[in-house]
């Protein structure tokens, strides 16, 4: 069972990294379908995440205005200070994770149709939720 659970999985991942030289109707719907279950499970669950994060900031905010919550700037200043210093120790200095210029467009021009579907589905699926 594992060996064949394997298999599948490679074949998936396979075919999911040659989407590039499929023809463009297939990116096209793959990235649609795709689009169309974001779009619809982020409209079903941004208004849960919405009411939580409201009644969280309130009651921070309550908290906060009762003096229960009490924040020392200073340790958190040296907390993150600490935190980037450790980062920067286990990922090698100042080296930026953000992609270059290049690569961004060179990725963006070789999934072209693939992300357009993907936007448009995610509209579809957000106007169905």
């Amino acid at each position: 069972m594992t060996e064949s659970l394997k298999e599948s999985a490679d074949e998936v991942l396979t075919y999911l990294r040659t989407i590039g030289r499929k023809p463009l109707s297939v990116q096209f719907g793959i990235g649609g379908g795709a689009g169309v279950v974001t779009g619809y499970v982020f409209g079903k669950s941004s208004r849960i995440l919405a009411g939580t994060l409201g009644c969280s900031l309130i009651f921070l905010q309550f908290c906060n205005y009762r003096g229960y919550i009490v924040v020392s700037r200073r340790e958190v200043e040296n907390d993150i200070r600490a935190a980037r210093r450790a980062l920067e120790k286990h990922f090698g200095g100042n080296k930026s994770a953000m992609p270059s210029g290049k690569d961004v467009d060179k990725f963006l021009v070789a999934n072209k149709y693939l992300l357009g579907g993907f936007a448009a589905g995610c509209l579809l699926g957000y106007a169905f939720s």
